[in-house]
């Protein structure tokens, strides 16, 4: 009775394991990225995981704060393959517009679209957030999705100054890596 049992217990959270998986929903993820104070520009992605073949197109909007951000530029990720695709920045709703088609449905997961910004106002992280206007099939019915928002990482210069200086405590016998390492203290400070 107890093996009985025990299989069926084994069966069931299989079962809820296997439909977990093909109940993944495809999401529209921005990635948190990290601004370094060697540079006054960044790069946010805009990537897709779970993708899902019955998506044929999709629209959504890349929102920022004009008083942190200046828009530079966007184009088109490495893992977007579409029939047709477009980006258009929209400087008085301070967005990013972007969509895509693809008659055969976007199956693959990866980087659809980065976004160059210049920071304005580095003193606090920066949010960016997504706005997903359409996601349909190719009869035009809408796919349930889930997003992401992301942000602009502002480390203070005591943490990395922090962290530089443990990273050179605990390699300090090896000489090769504690000139790597002030050479690199260098580059980011």
């Amino acid at each position: 009775m107890l093996k009985k049992i025990m299989i069926t217990f084994s069966l069931f959270i299989l079962l809820i394991t296997m439909n977990s998986y093909a109940a993944a929903k495809a999401c529209f993820v921005i990635k948190d990225v990290t601004k370094y104070s060697n540079s006054d520009k960044v790069t946010v992605n805009l990537s897709l995981e779970n993708p899902n073949k019955d998506i044929t197109n999709w629209s959504l909007d890349v929102k920022y704060d004009p008083k942190k951000l200046e828009f530079v530029n966007s184009k088109a990720g490495k893992d977007l393959s579409a029939t047709f695709k477009m980006a258009e920045h929209v400087p008085v709703e301070n967005k990013v517009s972007m969509g895509a088609i693809n008659i055969t449905g976007f199956n693959k997961e990866g980087l659809y679209y980065s976004v160059v910004f210049k920071v304005l106002d580095d003193t606090n992280d920066i949010p960016v957030s997504l706005v997903v206007k359409e996601v349909c099939d190719k009869n035009g019915n809408e796919i349930s999705y889930t997003s992401k928002d992301g942000k602009i990482i502002i480390p203070k210069v005591e943490t990395i100054k922090e962290e530089i200086e443990d990273i050179e405590v605990r390699h300090n016998e090896n000489p090769h890596l504690r000139e790597a390492h002030k050479r690199l203290a260098k580059e980011i400070i």
